[in-house]
């Protein structure tokens, strides 16, 4: 059974007051009472035991989205960027496999945004396996725009945010 350090720190605290009521209670002589209970006092010093913060479970990393321009799947260098900083976690993590889903926004056929979504995936794909990740841990998905964010309200800004690739932790 595994414990965290506030687990093992109670626990560590509960077996120290244990031992110490438990294994110090002794039989005094009725004509003594009051230097049994003087001689009953004890005193229990629990240093602190400080640990390292474990870095945040695999699972809870946040990948960067990307976005594209209109009808492009070319890689911006505000993407590359953000793609820089997955691909350290990827490195840094290689049982990690992972999804890449391309998105298109509202304008298109679903047979066209399809085909761009699945080339937007592949773009992220290709610059993940330039830095040295295994083609291998990367699966593409595209949903085209069928399951775009703000789907209900067709502006530029929603457009935009609809026109991008995730990448997230394969289950």
């Amino acid at each position: 059974m595994k414990m965290n350090g506030s687990a093992k720190f109670t626990f560590l605290v509960f077996l120290i007051l244990t031992v110490a009521i438990v294994g110090c209670k002794k039989k005094e002589p009725a004509d003594q009472p009051q230097q049994a209970a003087a001689a009953q006092e004890t005193v229990v010093v629990v240093s602190e035991v400080v640990e390292e913060i474990p870095a945040a479970p695999v699972a809870e990393y946040k990948f960067r989205n990307v976005y594209f321009a209109f009808d492009k799947s070319a890689l911006s260098a505000s993407a590359r960027n953000a793609l820089k900083k997955n691909v350290k976690f990827l490195s840094e993590n290689p049982d990690v496999n992972v999804t890449v889903t391309g998105y298109c926004d509202d304008r298109g056929t679903r047979k066209y945004n399809l085909a761009l979504g699945r080339k937007r995936a592949n773009a992220v794909r290709r610059y993940y396996v330039k830095q040295g990740v295994s083609k291998e841990r990367i699966k593409i998905v595209s949903f085209g725009e069928p399951k775009n964010k703000k789907s209900k309200k067709i502006s530029a800004k929603a457009r935009r945010l609809n026109r991008r690739a995730e990448t997230k932790i394969a289950l």
